[in-house]
């Protein structure tokens, strides 16, 4: 009897991940946050300027290249394109000197990891702009291949059935016409009216994996109605 309990003994030790490791489990890869910061104080108010994003660990060439990439994108960010820091600088002033309140101003980019298996990494960001006047705010993300570093489009990672250029265009035109007007619609057919044009458009995977397709403000309607988005497998 002791005979026949040790070797079932022996036998459950040897095989614990038969009965305590679920199927199907993905490795996930790491990260940590990291903010690229140029944030200002001036005298008439602050200026919040930076771009936050998952950075990823380990030493491969992969996770080198998408590092490099997402580091490259932050110091575009915080540089501003059509506005320096003294234009900044001048909006504030102006404002304080008009309404004698302190300003705060931003051009903020909040990246959060959406989507994280053994293969592919999807950041989605939320980006907000004010400097008087208009605010602006967008949703978009970008999508990687953690096996070569590269940068996925939207084509590379959406279901089979929406794999070739006409097919997924009159997937997002039939969503876009449901949830919004017809004009934003009629808008993405002018506008996204070529393969490449298509493969360029924003998205980010969601942690159930479906791809929101991402179209910033003004880009399909008009600037009051924001980011716009639809939902794809």
């Amino acid at each position: 009897m002791k005979k026949t309990i040790c070797l079932i003994l022996s036998f459950l030790l040897a095989v614990p991940l038969l009965f305590f490791v679920p199927a199907n489990v993905e490795a996930a890869a790491e990260y940590q946050y990291v903010k690229i910061d140029d944030s200002r104080t001036f005298n008439g108010g602050t200026f919040r300027n930076y771009f936050k994003y998952p950075k990823l660990k380990g030493d491969s060439q992969a996770v080198k290249k998408i590092n490099r990439a997402l580091k490259k994108e932050g110091e575009s960010h915080v540089k501003m394109s059509g506005y320096t820091m003294k234009d900044i600088e001048e909006f504030i002033a102006h404002d304080y000197e008009n309404y004698q309140t302190k300003c705060e101003y931003y051009n903020t980019v909040d990246g959060k990891a959406a989507f994280n298996s053994d293969d592919i990494f999807s950041i989605r960001y939320s980006f907000a702009w004010f400097a008087g006047g208009v605010g602006n705010g967008d949703i978009y993300g970008d999508t990687f291949d953690l096996k070569t570093g590269k940068k996925l489009n939207i084509m590379q990672v959406v279901d089979s059935k929406y794999s070739d250029y006409t097919s997924l265009r009159n997937a997002i035109y039939k969503k876009l016409k449901k949830k919004y007007e017809q004009e934003a619609a009629e808008a993405f057919l002018t506008n996204y009216d070529t393969e490449k044009k298509l493969k360029n458009a924003d998205f980010y995977v969601t942690a159930r994996g479906k791809v929101v397709v991402c179209f910033r403000t003004y880009d399909i309607s008009y600037g009051a109605a924001g980011c716009l988005t639809v939902t794809l497998t």
